[in-house]
């Protein structure tokens, strides 16, 4: 796991893929039929990049701190505290986007940030003018 998304440079696979355009979004590249090849091609840089849960002890010594908080704050179940409980639970994959935390609560970002003002809340650095 890394903190930035990444996409192969190159897909070889030794098969004609069924459904060509599904195979482009997941690998966000265009797979190619090579014999006897299973390949995925990344830049070089990867291999200086951390890898975020290599270290187990310290991810699983994380994951029971967030456990534990999430447990204090568990009284009501509102939209906030559920974001809450997210950004906290993610926090070791870096800081997630207003689209990505929206997505996962099936929202667009506008219907996020509305319903935590509703709340009387909302998402640190996420106020714009006009919206």
């Amino acid at each position: 796991m890394l903190l930035e998304k990444i996409a192969p440079a190159a897909v070889r696979l030794p098969y004609t893929v069924p459904d060509l355009s599904e195979y482009e979004r997941v690998f966000r590249c265009k797979p190619v039929k090579r014999a006897g090849e299973y390949v995925l091609v990344f830049d070089a840089r990867y291999w200086e990049e951390p890898v975020l849960s290599a270290n187990y002890e310290l991810q699983s010594l994380l994951l029971q701190k967030v456990s534990a908080l999430a447990n204090e704050k568990t009284v009501a179940k509102t939209l906030q505290t559920r974001v809450y409980n997210y950004l906290l639970a993610n926090s070791y994959l870096g800081v997630a986007s207003l689209e990505q935390m929206a997505a996962n609560f099936n929202l667009s970002p506008r219907s996020l940030q509305r319903k935590l003002r509703a709340e009387g809340g909302e998402i640190p650095g996420s106020s714009r003018c006009g919206t």
